[in-house]
This record gives structure tokens, sequence and C-alpha cells, in this order.
């Protein structure tokens, strides 16, 4: 009688497999309502796939805290203010502000801060319409308009450190790098410089 040969997974099966379950319980658990059993399922497979070497939470599909901060403002907060096609647009327009930042690109936290950059874009714009919209509007007090101005200057701040930031963080990065590859042709030079006196002495 023949010996059942059983099938041996590839890594790209187990890799698909892994993703297919890791996606298939986070659906169940991603909801304000879902049981616990459900969130302790999703607990235990991310668990399973970090000890795998499977970081399925980097992927641009599943997204950042700050990213979802931004769809929040734009699937929600801009519905409220604008009804709902032109935040439609704006989803797109703000999957452009994160390519044309480089984000696909740009290490983790890089790419933090261009999240943040664009939250903080996104609340401006929304607070410059509901400040134009709060001063043309009649029977506003003082003390409304008011409240609405300090709101708009707080979202431009936001914005303008959000821009600072990330640009502070990119020069540093950039001479960090200068830095490091001095310090790699110094290195080599040294080599170099051991290689030629060792043969001068030996031959």
């Amino acid at each position: 009688m023949k010996k059942r040969v059983e099938k041996v997974e590839t890594p790209e099966e187990k890799e698909a497999r892994m993703w297919t379950l890791f996606n298939k319980l986070l659906n169940a658990a991603n909801s304000q309502t879902a049981p616990p059993a459900a969130v302790k399922a999703f607990r235990d497979v991310v668990e399973d796939c970090r000890k795998m070497g499977f970081r399925f939470w980097r992927e641009r599909r599943v997204r950042s805290p700050m990213e979802a901060a931004l769809w929040v403002v734009l699937d929600v907060d801009a519905p409220k203010l604008m009804g709902g096609a032109i935040p439609v647009i704006w989803h797109q327009q703000a999957l452009d502000f994160l390519k044309d930042s480089g984000h696909d690109d740009a290490p983790m936290m890089e790419q933090a801060l261009i999240e943040h950059a664009a939250v903080c874009w996104s609340r401006l714009a929304l607070m410059e319409i509901y400040y134009s919209a709060a001063h043309r509007a009649t029977g506003n007090s003082i003390k409304w308009l008011e409240f609405t101005e300090k709101r708009l200057m707080l979202t431009q701040r936001r914005y303008a450190r959000s821009v600072e930031t990330l640009s502070k963080f990119r020069m540093m990065s950039e001479a960090t790098r200068l830095l490091e590859a001095r310090a790699d042709a110094a290195g080599a030079a040294r080599r170099v410089n051991n290689m030629r006196t060792l043969k001068a002495v030996t031959a």
C-alpha cells in the first residue's frame, strides 16, 4: 500500500493563506460591536503573522492611525459640510497629496509625518469653508465669529507646523545620509592606504 505523501506548503502559498486569513479576521473584528472572540482571533493571527515574518499591517490596504484620521475627515466630516459628491474628489486629491509627497517610498516615520500633514491640510480646507460660511451668514453673534476665527488660526498653525516638521525631518535625514556616506568613503580610503602601506613593508 502506497504511503500518502502530504503536500508541503510553499512559502508563497503560506503567505497567501495567511494574507487571506488576516483580512478575513480583520473584517470580522473591525467594528465597535465586534464580539470579543472575533477581536481575540484577529489578535492571535496578527501574532502568528509577526512570528512568521509577515508584516501585513504595513500594507497600504491596511490604514495606519494617521491615514484612518485622514479618511474620517474626508469620509465623515466633509460630507456633513459639502454633501456626498465633492468629498469623493477630495479623497482622490488626498491620495495624490500622499503620492506627490513621496509617501509610498518613504520610511515609516516619514510616512507618518506625511500623513499628518495630509490630515492637517484636509482639516484646514474644511475650516476655511466653515469660516467663510459663518461670516457670510446673517445672525451669527460676534462671539461665534471670533470662535470660528480662532479655530481657523489654530488649524492654520497645525498645518504650518506639520509641514515644517516634515521639512526638518527630511533635512536631518539627508544630513545623516551625507555623514554616513562621508564616513564610508573615509573608511574605504583608510583601508586602501593600509593595504598600500602593508605592501610597501612586505615588498
